[in-house]
């Protein structure tokens, strides 16, 4: 009479659905928080770079506000900053590639020590656009300047 027993090995069907969606949230769970330390990485690498390239226009803005160079400021922020290429001026940026710079500064032709300052900066890091207006805060990532 042993005929109608069946032999119960195995898993049933709700076992293998709820294991599947177990391992389903997991990976969500992974795939979030990946994503947004990837983007934290990211950004605290263009900050890094951004506020250490401000400090050094910094020191060449009061080197030509006070007559040690008699060069243009774009010239001498290129040669200050030599491993990135940098571009300088009075308007706002526009666009960049990977890598470049843009100083944004502002001339007071009435003073003398303080003719030259920095308003903005801008650098492109991974396709993204970060900025900061005072070399500490920095805002971004943005897709335009």
């Amino acid at each position: 009479m042993n005929i109608f027993r069946r032999n119960k090995k195995g898993f049933t069907l709700i076992e293998v659905v709820v294991v599947i969606l177990i391992i389903g949230i997991l990976a969500s769970i992974v795939t979030v928080s990946t994503i947004a330390v990837l983007r934290n990485s990211r950004k605290n690498a263009a900050s890094a770079k951004l506020t250490g390239y401000w400090s050094t226009c910094a020191q060449a803005v009061h080197q030509m506000n006070h007559g040690f160079s008699s060069t243009t400021l774009e010239t001498l922020l290129q040669t200050r900053l030599s491993n990135v290429t940098v571009k300088a001026g009075t308007k706002k940026c526009s666009s960049l590639k990977d890598g470049e710079i843009y100083v944004q500064y502002s001339i007071n032709t009435k003073s003398i020590t303080n003719k030259y300052s920095i308003t903005c900066m801008w650098t492109r890091h991974k396709d993204d656009y970060y900025s900061t207006t005072d070399g500490n805060s920095v805002s971004g990532p943005k897709s335009k300047p």
